[in-house]
């Protein structure tokens, strides 16, 4: 049974664990009393997360635009064009989610790096542009629940009631 691409399937196993980083220590700041030092590494870890999922949402675009594609045994039917919304959707979030915070971090005007790197940083504060995309960061990533779990209520019922090869088609190991 024909799979799709490995790099496709890699960067999709790995954006899966990057947006569990960024979900998990966001969502942690209200499941446990953190200290300020435990709070700041709650929200380093999240900024690197999120950085990850947008590496790996642009190189999966990437990769599509440059001829990656579902194997032509996966998922033929009528409801297509809802599979392809809803990743079309799925890409559009998690591009923007990133792209919302750090324009947020650029209007702030504080200095911050990323791997060691200086981001740039506009020399003309604006915080109420910056809080404001913040709040639509906020707003956007609680859509971000509902598509991945839609996402994986397909998947699940591409396997258990179609029987298809969606499912198998995205496993990075092991006999098809």
């Amino acid at each position: 049974m024909p799979h799709y691409t490995f790099a496709l399937r890699l960067l999709h196993w790995c954006t899966l664990l990057a947006l569990l980083a960024a979900y998990g220590s966001i969502e942690s700041r209200s499941l446990f009393e953190l200290s300020l030092g435990q709070r700041k590494i709650v929200a380093i870890t999240h900024v690197y997360a999120g950085m990850t999922v947008l590496i790996m949402m642009l190189s999966r675009l990437i990769l599509r635009w440059r001829g990656a594609r579902q194997p032509k045994e996966v998922a033929r039917s009528g409801w297509q064009w809802l599979a392809k919304s809803g990743h079309s959707l799925l890409y559009l979030l998690f591009i923007a989610l990133p792209l919302l915070s750090l324009t947020a971090r650029y209007f702030r005007g504080h200095a911050w790096y990323w791997l060691g790197i200086a981001m740039p940083i506009t020399e003309s504060p604006h915080l109420a542009l910056a809080k404001s995309l913040m709040s639509w960061h906020k707003d956007l990533a609680q859509v971000g629940y509902w598509l991945i779990g839609l996402h994986t209520l397909a998947a699940l019922f591409h396997h258990v009631v179609l029987k298809d090869n969606t499912l198998r088609a995205m496993r990075l190991w092991g006999k098809s």
